[in-house]
């Protein structure tokens, strides 16, 4: 699972970008002391450190923040024409900071990586086959728990055409908590 830029936890900014109103702040402090209104740069000091703690208190946004971490712990590696479906496994945990009800955990194939000395030729997500893909987990995770899943199948579909080029690749798979 793929997660955004994970914000501040209290203020919901990057911190590159408070970094970058602090030093503005600072810059803009040093040059009003130098010019020849330097008393006001002292009245104003105090009112742009405030404005940095008014920032500070906005809410985080919650869909920023990855909350669900997806590992596969089965190994699919023998997939081959004629071969039996494999069961896909994993385990998804509650990274967040509070409970979160998992529902369930789907897969799909986001592509297929072909090793780097695979023959010429096509291997893609068409050569293989996902079945039963949604897998229900129906727990409350409280902070750092973790639940295993099981169900989703993985194949190998034979096809009428040369699938020489698929030897030794590899099927990506994408998961999504629900």
């Amino acid at each position: 699972m793929t997660c955004e830029e994970v914000p501040l936890a209290h203020t919901g900014s990057p911190l590159a970008l408070l970094l970058a109103i602090g030093a503005l702040a600072v810059v803009a402090g040093v040059l009003l002391v130098r010019s020849s209104r330097g008393r006001a740069a002292f009245a104003l000091l105090p009112l742009l450190l405030l404005g940095g703690l008014v920032t500070a208190e906005r809410p985080a946004s919650a869909d920023a923040v990855c909350v669900l971490r997806i590992e596969q712990t089965s190994v699919n590696d023998d997939l081959r024409p004629g071969g039996a479906p494999q069961l896909i496994t994993g385990r998804v945990t509650n990274d967040a900071p509070e409970s979160t009800r998992v529902t369930a955990v789907t897969v799909e194939i986001a592509g297929v990586a072909k090793a780097p000395d695979a023959v010429a030729g096509e291997c893609d997500a068409s050569d293989y086959r996902l079945t039963d893909t949604r897998m229900p987990v129906a727990r409350l995770l409280g902070p750092g728990e973790s639940a295993d899943f099981s169900g989703a199948r993985i194949s190998f579909v034979d096809k009428d055409r040369p699938q020489d080029a698929c030897q030794g690749g590899e099927v990506l798979l994408r998961y999504r908590g629900s």
